[in-house]
């Protein structure tokens, strides 16, 4: 921190780094510890399908929450398998339905044994997934 002259006091603002990403070593500034707690036990307690949208202007925290739900649903044992996509570095694909299906099955396949064991094979999963991950590369081609 720098030293300042005439009792003026040094504040530091948050950077504009997500949760847990490179450069970013702090906590959880934005107070979205309970908006996590309650998406985390929607994602848990709610039989699905379905879907939750977190909308936001650029920079107003998405990523840290979701950062933090992922944390909280990564504590529930054996229940939930996380994978993580960056869906913006996509957004120019045509197809942007391959790089997904293709972080979804090095996510599964990079799972710990335990999580394999709780939810049983999935082997036909993968293959299934592989095939339309082929189907739409084979129609961009």
């Amino acid at each position: 921190m720098v030293e300042l002259k005439h009792d003026l006091k040094a504040i530091e603002l948050l950077n504009d780094r997500a949760l847990r990403e490179p450069g970013c070593d702090r906590g959880d500034g934005l107070g979205f510890e309970q908006y996590a707690e309650v998406l985390a036990g929607v994602a848990v307690g709610t039989p699905g399908p379905f879907v939750v949208g977190v909308f936001g202007e650029w920079g107003s925290g998405k990523t840290s929450l979701m950062r933090l739900v992922e944390d909280r649903l990564n504590s529930v044992e054996n229940r939930v398998l996380t994978i993580w996509f960056n869906a913006w570095r996509h957004e120019t694909a045509e197809h942007p339905i391959v790089p997904l299906i293709a972080t979804i099955i090095h996510g599964i396949e990079r799972a710990e044994k335990n999580v394999w064991e709780a939810w049983g094979q999935w082997k036909p999963q993968i293959k299934t997934l592989r095939t339309l991950a082929e189907r739409f590369s084979a129609r961009a081609g």
